[in-house]
């Protein structure tokens, strides 16, 4: 979709994908905060020099064409489904509460502790601003970001849902 060397608008990406803009820009967006993409100026993205490599970009390629396919399919095969796990657990209350547990326990481990989040970005320097936490979950990141930082306000957004 993007050429080697290139610049494609956020809006073309989105409509080779099938994908509306709107959904298109947070996950480009989102690939870009893991220094996958960048943009080189607004409203264009542009490979950065990880998916410019070529290991890397094959690393990438696996991920997003062949583990995470099958981690879908496993999990409507193993849940005897063609639904997502998250069409699941949105008429699952008891799966969905188990769910949202195990990701908050994820910061309990030094590698996902949310301290790492907090020390790591100087997120006093947004001053008065909003900041949105797409794939949040229950929001415990952004509850104890709110707890450190009081001039900043949280929207958690969940799969396409504000909490």
């Amino acid at each position: 979709m993007i050429p080697p060397g290139g610049r494609v608008a956020f809006g073309t990406i989105a409509k080779q994908a099938g994908l509306s803009e709107d959904m298109t820009r947070p996950l480009l967006r989102h690939a870009m905060a893991m220094r996958v993409f960048c943009e080189p100026e607004p409203g264009m993205v542009s490979h950065s020099a990880a998916s410019s490599n070529p290991d890397m970009s094959d690393w990438l390629r696996v991920g997003t064409e062949e583990i995470w396919p099958a981690l879908v399919k496993g999990f409507s095969l193993a849940n005897g489904t063609t639904k997502s796990i998250y069409d699941v657990l949105r008429h699952d209350a008891k799966r969905a509460t188990r769910f949202a547990r195990a990701m908050a326990a994820f910061t309990t481990s030094p590698g996902f502790n949310i301290a790492h989040i907090s020390s790591n970005y100087d997120w006093s320097s947004l001053g008065r601003a909003q900041v949105v936490d797409a794939g949040g979950g229950q929001g415990h990141v952004a509850t104890e970001l709110a707890r450190q930082f009081a001039d900043l306000k949280f929207v958690v957004q969940e799969n396409g849902l504000g909490l």
